[in-house]
C-alpha cells in the first residue's frame, strides 16, 4: 500500500460516495423508529422489553415526528435540482485545495503528513455528517489507509465542527414547546463533545439529581444528508455503468442514505438504546445510556461519566513505550507512571469488549454499526465497567445473516478454509460469483489463504490479517458481500485492532473458543437457535474461565520481564542486584 494511494481525490470521491469498502454492497443497517417503542414515562427505567425492531427507510427518517416531546411533524425532505447543482459547487470548490497540493502530497512524505492530511481532515469536517461519518470510520481503519491519515482524522470522532448555542437553546425549546428554563436547572451553553449529525451538552433537568447529557442535530443536518446522497447516487450510479454493476454501488449508497439517517433521528437513537438496555439489563460491567426524552433532533439521556476507550488505548500505550523504550534505566526512573495503567483494566476492556460482540451476534442479533473504541467509555465508579455510546446505526441481523457470519466465524477459527469459502459466497442474497467455476475457485484461494495464515485455535491466528486478506480476495473474485455482514466484519477489525492495541498477547479468536465451541454444540440440540440461546449464560461462563486463565498466565510473564529489567536496571545503576534485600522489596 503506498502512502498517498488511498487519498487521492478520484479514489477520496468514490469511497465518500458509499462510506465502506466497495466490496460491501446493501447497507441493510436499519436505524429504529422512535415511534416503535413501548410507551414510557420520562425519567422511569424500562420494565417491559421494547417492542420489535421495524424496517425504516431513509425517506420515513426525513419525517419529523416527535414521541416523548410535544409532537409537531414537518414535512419529508425533498432535494431540488438547484440545491444539487449548488452543493456540488460548493464541494467542488472544497476540494481545489487539495487537488492543488496533491502533486506535492505524492512526492513528499513529510509534506503529506504534516500538510495534505490535516487540510483533509480539515475540509471533511467542514462538509458535514456524510464526510464526517467517512473520516471517521477511516481513522479506525490503519489496514487500509496510512496511520498518519488515521491520526489526522481521529479528532474527528469526538470534535467534529460545532454548532453554535443559538442553535441549540433554539432547537431544545422547540422540543419542548417551551422555555428551556422550564426544564433545565442548569444547562451548559459549551458542548462537551461534537459528531457528525450532533454534538452533546451536560445539563442537569429540574426535579432530578446529577447530569443528563443533551443531544442535540446540527443545523440542516437532514436537508444536507439528502442533497450530499442524492448526488453520491448518481455518482454510484455512474460508477456502476463502467464496472458492469457487481459492486452495486448505487443499492449500497441508498442504504447507506438509509443508515445516516436514521443517525440524523434522535429519536430513532432513543429507541435502539432502550433494545441495548433491555438485551443487557442483567450485566453489571456493561451498559448503555438510558434515554429520558426523545425527539427527532433533541435526545436527553443519562449522563456517563468515564475515559473513552479510545484515549485509554493512546495512554495505555504511551506507558507501554516509556516502559520498554529508553533502557533500563527508564524502567526504575519512570515505574510510577507505568502503574498508574492498571494491565487488569486493559485486559477487561478487550475481553468485555469481546464479550458484548458476540451476545449481540449470538443472542440479541441486533449489532451496534459503529463500534469504534471512540464509542466506547471505560468507567471505573462501582467496578469497571464498559458503557457504549451512539446508537445511531443499528444492524438488525435475521436468523440466516446470523447463522452465515457465526459459521464463517467458527470456520475461520477452526482454519477450515473450504467451508468459510461457502459461507462468504451466501454473504448476498443476489451473489454475482456465480457458477461452479467461479465459485470453485473462490473457494479453492481461501483454501489456499488458510492453510498459510489460518490453521485454527492455538495456532497464533491473527484474524485482521486473515480477514483482509480474506476481503481482497472477494474483491478479486466479485463476491459480493451485504452491509450487515460488513458491519460484522468491520467490528471484528475494530475489536482485533483494540486488542492489539491493549493487549497485544490476546487473539480474539482463540478468546472466542470456548464460547463459539459451546454454542456450536448447543445449537444441534432439539430447538436449536432458541437452546443456544437460552444456554448463552453458561458458555459465557466458560468462556471467562478460559479468559481468567489466559489473564492469570500473563500476569506472571508480565512479572517476570520486570523482574528482569529491575535487575538488570539496578546491575547499569553499580549497585548490584543478586543479593535479593533491595530488589525483592521493590518488587513486593
Amino acid at each position: 500500500m503506498t502512502g498517498f494511494g488511498h487519498t487521492s481525490a478520484l479514489g477520496l470521491s468514490c469511497i465518500l460516495a458509499f462510506t465502506s469498502p466497495s466490496l460491501f454492497t446493501g447497507c441493510q443497517v436499519q436505524a429504529t423508529s422512535a415511534t416503535d417503542l413501548a410507551p414510557q414515562h420520562d425519567y422511569r427505567p424500562i420494565v417491559t422489553p421494547p417492542n420489535k425492531l421495524s424496517n425504516v427507510g431513509f425517506s420515513d427518517h426525513m419525517k419529523r415526528q416527535v414521541t416523548s416531546f410535544h409532537g409537531r411533524e414537518d414535512a419529508t425532505v425533498k432535494v431540488k435540482p438547484l440545491a444539487m447543482v449548488l452543493r456540488a459547487t460548493a464541494l467542488a470548490m472544497a476540494f481545489v485545495p487539495l487537488l492543488v497540493l496533491a502533486p506535492f502530497a505524492m512526492m513528499l512524505s513529510s509534506f503529506r503528513e504534516i500538510c495534505w492530511f490535516p487540510l483533509l481532515a480539515f475540509t471533511l469536517g467542514q462538509l458535514g455528517a456524510a464526510f464526517i461519518k467517512w473520516a471517521q470510520w477511516s481513522s479506525t481503519r490503519p489496514d487500509l489507509f496510512p496511520e498518519a491519515l488515521c491520526r489526522a482524522l481521529a479528532p474527528l470522532t469526538h470534535a467534529a465542527p460545532r454548532h453554535s448555542w443559538g442553535h441549540t437553546k433554539k432547537k431544545v425549546e422547540a422540543a419542548l414547546e417551551a422555555p428551556l428554563t422550564s426544564a433545565f436547572e442548569d444547562f451548559d451553553p459549551v458542548p462537551l463533545a461534537s459528531g457528525s449529525v450532533a454534538q452533546v451538552h451536560r445539563a442537569t433537568l429540574k426535579g432530578r439529581e446529577g447530569h443528563v447529557a443533551v443531544k442535540v442535530t446540527h443545523p440542516k443536518v437532514a436537508e444536507r444528508l439528502a442533497v450530499d446522497f442524492a448526488l453520491m447516487g448518481l455518482l454510484a450510479r455512474a460508477a456502476d455503468r463502467v464496472t458492469g454493476g457487481w459492486l452495486n454501488l448505487e443499492e449500497s449508497t441508498a442504504q447507506f442514505a438509509s443508515c445516516m439517517a436514521g443517525q440524523a433521528d434522535l429519536g430513532a437513537e432513543a429507541a435502539a438504546l432502550d433494545h441495548f438496555n433491555w438485551n443487557f439489563r442483567r450485566w453489571r460491567d456493561a451498559k448503555f445510556p438510558r434515554p429520558l426524552l426523545r425527539s427527532p433532533d433533541v435526545l436527553v439521556e443519562s449522563f456517563e461519566e468515564g475515559m473513552l476507550v479510545s484515549k485509554y488505548s493512546l495512554l495505555w500505550q504511551q506507558s507501554e513505550r516509556q516502559r520498554k523504550a529508553g533502557g533500563r534505566r527508564r524502567v526504575l526512573r519512570g515505574g510510577a507512571a507505568t502503574a498508574a495503567m492498571d494491565p487488569a483494566t486493559a485486559h477487561f476492556i478487550v475481553r468485555r469488549g469481546e464479550d458484548m460482540y458476540l451476545k449481540m451476534l449470538l443472542a440479541d442479533n441486533l449489532m451496534h454499526a459503529d463500534l469504534h473504541p471512540g464509542n466506547i467509555l471505560v468507567q471505573s465508579e462501582g467496578g469497571v465497567g464498559l458503557c457504549v455510546l451512539d446508537a445511531g446505526m443499528v444492524a438488525k441481523l435475521t436468523p440466516e445473516e446470523q447463522r452465515n457470519f457465526v459459521g464463517f466465524i467458527s470456520n475461520l477459527a477452526k482454519g477450515d478454509g473450504a467451508r468459510a469459502g461457502r459461507c462468504l459466497l451466501r454473504f448476498s442474497a443476489a451473489q454475482t460469483c456465480r457458477g461452479e467455476v467461479a465459485t470453485g475457485r473462490f473457494v479453492r484461494d481461501v483454501q489456499l489463504l488458510f492453510a498459510r495464515t489460518c490453521r485454527g485455535y492455538g495456532t497464533g491466528t491473527q484474524v485482521g490479517e486473515v480477514l483482509r486478506a480474506t476481503l481482497a480476495l472477494v474483491r478479486r473474485h466479485g463476491v459480493r458481500v451485504d452491509a450487515n455482514y460488513a458491519t460484522l466484519i468491520l467490528n471484528i477489525l475494530c475489536l482485533d485492532g483494540l486488542a492489539q492495541g491493549l493487549v497485544p498477547e490476546y487473539n480474539v479468536v482463540d478468546g472466542a473458543h470456548a464460547l463459539l465451541a459451546f454454542h456450536d454444540r448447543v445449537k444441534r440440540l432439539p430447538g436449536g437457535a432458541r437452546a443456544a440461546r437460552l444456554l448463552l449464560p453458561l458458555g459465557q461462563a466458560l468462556k471467562a474461565r478460559q479468559d481468567r486463565r489466559f489473564f492469570r498466565r500473563l500476569l506472571r510473564a508480565q512479572r517476570r520481564e520486570e523482574e528482569d529489567l529491575l535487575r538488570g536496571a539496578l546491575e547499569e545503576e553499580g549497585g548490584g542486584g543478586g543479593g535479593g534485600g533491595p530488589l525483592d522489596d521493590m518488587l513486593r
